[in-house]
């Protein structure tokens, strides 16, 4: 059914279409999505990682009956739902029913009571998360059923991670686990943050400013990330974002470099990182190695990053009031 593998736990197998009539015990945790699906009529097949507190699955869903495992009590948790393949249709009780189609993402808060029906035999992928990740962006996880819009930037990233991470079959290292899952976590709530600016805004679509935001803050790790990669993604001339961002008093180059400064002191400081080594933490940071990192923090006045390590590490676990002076 799977295997544990260092902070990761891998599974695979079929749900059956009458989950609460079956004894026995699974190491399988489908998400609350799945208890939204009608009680008959249905199988999934799935597979995918297990991180702890958040999943990453594929699903297929097929009609007709098929003797699988139970399902467990699902954890709570946010739901995002990457369509592949067939239609949905998503009924809240508001005379108000949405047909969800390949190419879109619909997620569940799990407040709200959404009806689920297939309309055909369909794929998706399932990323399940904490909804700590997106109050994290400064914003309010939704309560009910959402539907992103289809030209969501980061869509299509996203669910291209979420479906190699799930189909991948590799073992998982306690290290990769964390990044992988931070990764997740990152994605999601960059796909929020970008829906964020469309409501805000009033618009069909968020700004240029937002949408840079939001793939900075998912890529900030990837050395391959430039302001001249940035602006490729997004489908404009460089010149175009650098005036965007100067709109704001910002440059494209410092909010990418603030950003993988963020992403440093918070490896650096975090007890579970221990392990890594300084030039571990450069690179997954998205420095080009630890002299990079050391003269970025060092413009910075942040000093050294063993110092930060060091200072950071030795904190007790509740807060404390900042030291005036103390770097």
């Amino acid at each position: 059914m799977g295997g544990k593998y260092m902070g990761a736990t891998r599974f695979n197998g079929v749900v059956g279409s009458q989950p609460a009539r079956q004894s026995g015990s699974t190491d399988l945790r489908p998400p609350q999505a799945f208890s939204m699906f009608p009680g008959e009529g249905y199988h999934l097949r799935v597979a995918g990682v297990d991180f702890g507190t958040t999943s990453v699955m594929s699903v297929s869903v097929e009609h007709g009956f098929l003797p699988g495992r139970p399902l467990q009590q699902h954890r709570s948790g946010l739901v995002c739902t990457f369509m592949l393949e067939g239609e949905v249709i998503f009924d809240d009780g508001a005379n108000n029913p949405v047909t969800v189609t390949p190419g879109s993402c619909w997620t569940y808060g799990g407040s709200s009571d959404v009806k689920v029906t297939w309309g055909s035999s369909g794929r998706a992928v399932v990323a399940v998360v904490p909804h700590q990740v997106v109050r994290d962006f400064g914003l309010v996880p939704p309560g009910g059923f959402t539907l992103f819009p289809a030209g969501s930037t980061l869509l299509e990233p996203t669910r291209n991670f979420i479906s190699a991470v799930a189909a991948s079959t590799e073992k998982i290292s306690s290290v990769a686990a964390y990044f992988m899952e931070k990764l997740v976590h990152e994605m999601i709530g960059g796909l929020f943050l970008e829906d964020s600016t469309v409501v805000a805004g009033g618009s069909n679509r968020p700004t240029l400013y937002h949408q840079a935001m939001a793939l900075i803050t998912a890529s900030a790790g990837d050395r391959a990330l430039t302001p001249e990669s940035l602006a490729r993604d997004l489908n404009v001339s460089l010149r175009h974002l650098q005036r965007d961002f100067q709109k704001r008093n910002d440059s494209v180059a410092e909010r990418i470099r603030q950003t993988r400064v963020d992403l440093a002191v918070r490896l650096l400081t975090d007890p579970a990182m221990a392990v890594l080594t300084l030039d571990q933490i450069a690179d997954h940071s998205g420095f080009a190695s630890l002299g990079h990192l050391r003269r970025t923090l060092h413009s910075l006045g942040a000093g050294t990053p063993r110092d930060i390590r060091a200072f950071g590490l030795q904190q007790p676990a509740e807060p404390v009031a900042e030291q005036p002076g103390r770097q």
